[in-house]
């Protein structure tokens, strides 16, 4: 199922890509990415041409028209991938199964062009659904997941702590998207999913942020003379 946040990151993807001059292919880098390209074909939408290398821990093998690279390593330490080379750098519920996060996001940093984009989807710690999870025991997570479940650390205590290890690293914070999507859970229990949509409709509309379970960051890396604002939707 298809997350409130990921929608926006890829609704700010495709307008950063809309903004690069026709020519050269942007260049993407989906860190974290697993074996799914549903966010790179959702960008085909946009008609625009990219180039999306990938990062993960595990090997995978992927044979799409948009894929280059496949770097099998962790994104605490991406040495095989080029200092300031991609366009957009994109993470998708990655960050919270990573220890070293300060890592991690000084190595976003330093593959990113200056100018360049980096968005990623997180679940915010403060949420209840989170801390539930956060505490429940991995064998149970399989159960729901399946063998591609991987542990969740949570190493940064809340979003405000997670966005200052960007801006420390040299990032500009740009756009920062909440959303309640208690469903997300719950939607495989048909008995409790009118409870799960009545609590994000609720949380939603009185935008109680500590208690929404997923977010969007928007960050830049900063160039002289370049403004990127007008990338990020609203």
């Amino acid at each position: 199922m298809q997350t409130p946040a990921e929608q926006y990151m890829i609704e700010v993807l495709r307008a950063y890509l809309r903004q690069i001059p026709d020519g050269k292919p942007a260049k993407l880098l989906n860190v974290g990415s697993g074996k799914s390209t549903v966010i790179e074909k959702e960008l085909l939408r946009g008609e625009k041409p990219f180039v999306c290398d990938r990062v993960d821990i595990v090997r995978h093998v992927i044979d799409e028209p948009f894929t280059g690279e496949c770097f099998h390593c962790s994104v605490e330490s991406m040495d095989m991938v080029q200092t300031d080379s991609y366009d957009a750098v994109f993470s998708n519920y990655v960050l919270e199964h990573v220890g070293d996060v300060s890592s991690a996001v000084r190595e976003l940093y330093r593959v990113a062009k200056p100018g360049g984009m980096c968005v990623l989807t997180v679940p915010n710690p403060t949420a209840p659904e989170c801390r539930l999870a956060k505490h429940t025991p991995f064998w149970f997570h399989k159960i729901f997941q399946g063998p591609d479940a991987v542990e969740t650390v949570y190493a940064f205590n809340d979003i405000g702590m997670l966005t200052r290890l960007f801006t420390d690293a040299g990032f500009v914070a740009r756009d920062a998207g909440y959303w309640s999507f208690a469903l997300g859970y719950l939607h495989r229990f048909a008995l409790l999913c009118p409870f799960g949509k009545l609590y994000d409709t609720i949380v939603n509309a009185v935008q109680l942020k500590r208690f929404m379970n997923n977010v969007c960051l928007v960050f830049s890396k900063p160039q002289t003379g370049k403004n990127i604002s007008s990338y990020i939707t609203t």
